[in-house]
């Protein structure tokens, strides 16, 4: 019990420093994540081409494990040696395409129940505004991957305070009633 208690608290910890790090320096999520799946890329692909090597040469299929594992590993090296701006890319044009859909599905809503609804002007005014900021967004895709790393950092930092501050305050079982949690906000 002891073990796992401060266990939860260090990756607790480790996520809050990671958080404080995305916040000041929002690139190192991108190279985080790129490294991680760059790395996670390469070591599939090696393990492919080592099952098209192993299969016996009577089966057509093979070459697919081929293809797939120097694909793999291509896209793992890419992911490492540029991690940046192809993560930032994806992520900030992810945000504008799916911002450019939500706006024309209020567009699109508004005008159909224009003659069932009255408040359609207003959901036709939010899908036009949604439209514009999709717009905003295509313009300057790395500002909005910085903007969604700090959101990640800060979400990051209040999961860590929230588990550390959670397990501080609960002590054990209730002596009374064995379903309930003692908490001691007194600490």
């Amino acid at each position: 019990m002891k073990n796992s208690k401060l266990i939860k608290i260090v990756i607790s910890g480790l996520l809050v420093v990671f958080g404080i790090i995305s916040l000041i320096k929002p690139l190192f999520l991108y190279d985080f994540i790129s490294y991680i799946l760059g790395s996670g890329l390469v070591i599939y692909g090696f393990i492919m081409l080592m099952d098209f090597f192993k299969a016996p040469k009577e089966i057509n299929d093979r070459y697919y494990g081929l293809v797939g594992g120097v694909t793999f590993m291509l896209s793992g090296i890419a992911l490492i040696i540029i991690p940046i701006s192809i993560i930032q890319t994806v992520i900030g044009l992810v945000a504008a395409i799916g911002l450019l859909l939500i706006s024309f599905v209020l567009v699109t809503r508004a005008l159909i129940e224009r003659p069932h609804f009255d408040g359609w002007i207003i959901r036709l005014l939010i899908g036009v505004i949604t439209f514009f900021g999709s717009m905003i967004v295509f313009s300057n895709l790395s500002a909005t991957s910085e903007a969604l790393a700090r959101i990640i950092g800060g979400v990051s930092i209040y999961i860590g305070i929230n588990n550390i501050l959670g397990m501080i305050l609960i002590k054990n079982k209730s002596k009374d009633d064995s379903d309930k949690i003692d908490i001691d906000f007194t600490k």
